[in-house]
């Protein structure tokens, strides 16, 4: 019986990567990264977005982006939930410099979010007290034509609640309301714990 000897492509590095990314072996990822670097194999979407993945759940978001300009520079497009992870991962931390350029980033690449990249960063505009930008991207993002979601008016309703505009929280509800959308308990208690006694 002959034995064939299997050289690993692209795909299977990838395939290898984003298994230990996904529990968590940082070490070993790199390993495998230098050895495909090694032997001259170029990383795929695939491999960028694990490692990214990675990254950001251990909170190396400043690593994470440093490997998306790599991803950029060898001319592959990340998708949206690169972004998403990115952008969700800085606003976690508290990162606003972080997060205002990956906001930045998906603006002036004219690239088109989904309804979870967009909630990412309304959440984020929200949390930073920023309801100007938050309202002004949350049009922008129904001018595409994207529909909002309980998360997403969550969000929103969150942020004016704790502006204070009450009127805002209202009118949002009831637009939220309309759409077919229920409320959900968050939300009530959000808009209980602002509203004085």
């Amino acid at each position: 019986m002959e034995l064939k000897v299997c050289i690993p492509d692209v795909v299977t590095y990838s395939t290898i990567i984003n298994g230990y990314c996904h529990t968590g072996k940082l070490q070993r990822v790199l390993r495998l990264v230098d050895d495909m670097r090694t032997k001259a194999l170029k990383s795929n979407p695939y491999t960028y977005s694990s490692i990214i993945y990675l990254l950001c759940k251990t909170g190396k978001v400043v690593e994470a982006e440093k490997v998306l300009r790599e991803m950029l520079n060898q001319g592959i497009l990340p998708d949206n939930v690169v972004y998403t992870t990115l952008i969700d991962s800085s606003r976690k931390l508290g990162n606003i410099a972080s997060t205002n350029r990956l906001v930045n980033k998906i603006h002036g690449r004219k690239i088109i979010p989904e309804i979870l990249t967009c909630t990412s960063i309304i959440c984020w505009f929200c949390r930073a007290g920023k309801m100007t930008e938050a309202c002004t991207f949350f049009q922008e993002m129904l001018g595409t034509g994207l529909e909002p979601d309980e998360v997403t008016y969550t969000a929103l309703i969150d942020g004016y609640c704790k502006a204070g505009e009450m009127k805002e929280v209202f009118a949002l509800h009831n637009q939220m309301v309309q759409m077919g959308l229920i409320p959900n308990c968050h939300l009530h208690c959000t808009c209980r714990r602002q509203q004085p006694l």
